[in-house]
């Protein structure tokens, strides 16, 4: 039986390592910890030795890991955020089946935005989304200049620091801006309050995208005569009295540009102009429900979905420096009709027959 002890400890090494193979295998399958990546059968991750089985999608031969970054719970970025999310769907790509994606959201904080985009470059994504201006500015500092990225719902890429022009920008970025439409907005008001002077609006000093649409409203409005009066916010909490010091200087209406600090409470601002008998002119469709008159805004959702257009072109292959930003083409007219009667607004043919009527009709 000599030969029986001679052959055990290579018999225990065989079935040890047969072990570890095993768990490993295990592992793999199975997935560990929260944000682990179940790979479903139809994709095969290998190594760098190795070939990968193509995705059904053309172009794309491997399971990508997309990271998508929102700064705040607001309407508008939730539109962006599903926009983003169904174009990715529509251009093919399956969740779970090409891609695992991991969402942040820093909740309107700064400084938790800064350290989700140093977890992200760490992370070392295919592809980063980001929706809002603090976003895209955050990824542009802290992901990292091999980290690609797509942002959507940005008021301007160029003065947020993604390059000189809409063409001329850096190498691994690329998006859908969403300019508010101000000059049909400074028509708007002009046809519809005849005589009107001054209108009023908060803004954000410390977002550049509500200064930079404070200034463009601001032109807009000055080739119709009609002055633009701002108060600065610097918080949320301060909406409440900037809206009741707004709405005792001399206007004849508000008409509340769009940032990330303003949204959260502008009802505060709606029910102090009403209490005044001011009508509300809004760039966001989202706070009509709120008490806003007319609305003509960008629509969000379909800015994601051209976002994930463009998001689907790098995932196969081609370079964001090669992509030019692009304005948004999707916009939306709103009426509050009651509200515009009760305001006594000047209601065009046009107006009647392009705007659609809120509150939205019940469908049986």
């Amino acid at each position: 039986m000599k030969w029986v002890k001679h052959l055990w400890p290579s018999v225990t090494l065989i079935l040890v390592a047969s072990l570890i193979l095993l768990i490993s295998d295990i592992d793999r399958r199975e997935g560990t910890g929260k944000n682990s990546k179940v790979y479903p059968d139809s994709v095969v991750i290998q190594d760098a030795a190795t070939s990968v089985i193509d995705s059904p999608v053309a172009g794309i031969r491997s399971f990508l890991e997309l990271r998508l970054v929102m700064y705040s719970d607001t309407s508008f970025a939730e539109d962006c955020r599903k926009g983003l999310l169904d174009g990715l769907k529509k251009g093919g790509l399956i969740a779970e089946r090409d891609f695992n994606v991991v969402e942040y959201n820093a909740q309107g904080d700064m400084s938790t935005l800064s350290s989700i985009m140093t977890a992200v470059k760490s992370e070392r994504p295919d592809l980063l989304m980001v929706i809002s201006t603090p976003s895209l500015q955050a990824a542009l500092r802290l992901s990292g200049k091999e980290t690609k990225i797509v942002f959507t719902g940005v008021g301007d890429g160029v003065q947020a620091g993604a390059g000189t022009s809409e063409t001329d920008h850096l190498s691994n970025v690329t998006g859908i801006t969403t300019r508010s439409p101000f000059q049909e907005m400074a028509r708007m008001i002009h046809e519809t309050l005849p005589g009107v002077q001054s209108v009023g609006t908060l803004f954000t000093p410390a977002e550049i995208n509500s200064v930079l649409y404070r200034d463009w409203f601001m032109d807009a409005l000055k080739d119709y005569g009609i002055k633009l009066v701002v108060i600065p916010v610097t918080n949320s909490s301060e909406i409440s009295q900037a809206s009741e010091i707004l709405c005792r200087q001399r206007i004849q209406a508000v008409a509340q540009i769009a940032d990330n600090t303003t949204r959260p409470g502008f009802g505060q601002l709606a029910r102090r102009a009403r209490d005044n008998g001011l009508p509300v002119y809004v760039f966001d469709s989202a706070q009509m429900k709120d008490g806003g008159v007319l609305c003509l805004a960008r629509d969000y959702y379909d800015a994601g979905v051209e976002g994930a257009e463009k998001a689907i072109r790098v995932l196969k292959g081609e370079n964001p420096g090669t992509i030019p930003f692009s304005n948004t083409k999707s916009e939306k007219l709103l009426l509050n009709v009651d509200l515009a009667k009760e305001y006594k607004l000047t209601m065009t043919p046009e107006l009647k027959e392009k705007a659609i009527s809120f509150p939205f009709p019940v469908t049986p």
